[in-house]
Formats: structure tokens, sequence, C-alpha cells
């Protein structure tokens, strides 16, 4: 018969991790994504709003020609960066907040990675319930508002 074995504290914490939907990111995770904010922040930059394509793969959109929460979304993020705000917003409401946001949490991130913290994993972590509710509110205000005025 086979004893118990008691849980150390590498188990333990291991099993949280994994129960934790935001989990600490590793380093490298940190600095890959980064990476990725900061080139789509460089594309944004770099595209010129008159070369973007005006099609679509969004699947929702293709199927049922009701545009999706983030249909226009990159469109927009290339608008704002180049200071077309109101063609940005008619594209997609949430573009100019993703742009306001993205720099400072890709440096916010690769300040981490440098570092050894983890502060932005512990601060979603601690308001995961708000970070939910409020995901959920943008994307119903998104449909409302797609909904509403096309």
């Amino acid at each position: 018969m086979a004893t118990p074995t008691v849980p150390t504290e590498t188990d333990t914490s291991a099993a949280e991790a994994r129960a934790e939907p935001f989990g600490a990111l590793p380093r490298i995770k940190r600095v890959f994504l980064s990476v990725i904010l900061l080139v789509c922040y460089t594309y944004a930059l770099i595209t010129d709003p008159s070369d973007m394509p005006g099609w679509t793969v969004c699947p929702t959109r293709l199927l049922t020609d009701v545009p999706c929460p983030s249909c226009g979304f990159g469109r927009g993020f290339v608008l704002i960066s180049h200071g077309h705000m109101v063609e940005a917003l008619v594209l997609n409401v949430w573009a100019p907040v993703a742009f306001a946001v993205a720099l400072p949490v890709a440096l916010w991130l690769l300040v981490e990675a440098i570092a050894g913290v983890d502060r932005l994993d512990r601060t979603l972590r601690a308001h995961k319930k708000a970070v939910y509710i409020g995901v959920a509110v943008l994307v119903v205000v998104r449909y409302a508002v797609l909904l509403t005025w096309g």
C-alpha cells in the first residue's frame, strides 16, 4: 500500500500557477509580448493609411455581415497613429484606447522582464474580477455601437 505524500512548496506553487488564469508570466514571455506590442506600434507608425486594404478577414463579418467587436481595429490603430482620430473612432471606438495603452504596457512588461519583477501580474490577479467585467463591458458596448450605428 502506497503511503500518501505531503505536497511540497514547489508542488503547491505549481498547482496555484496552473489554477490562476493570469499565472506569472516567465521572463521570456514578457519580452516576447513586449516585442509583439512594439512591432504592432511600429507597423502602425510606418504604414500609410491610404495603403491599407479595404477587405476583411473577419469570419463573423464574412458569414453574417455583422462586424465583430474587433472589426476595424487594425485600421483604426493605424489611423490613430497618423492623427486621424475621427476616422479611427468610426472604424472602432476602442482603437484609441488600445493605442494609448499598448505602448505603456509594452514598456512596463519589458522593464519588468529586465528587472525580474511581476507587478503587472500581481495587479491583474488582485483585480481579476474587475478585468473580466471591464472586458465584458467593452465587448457589449462595442456590439451595441455596431448594431445601433452600423
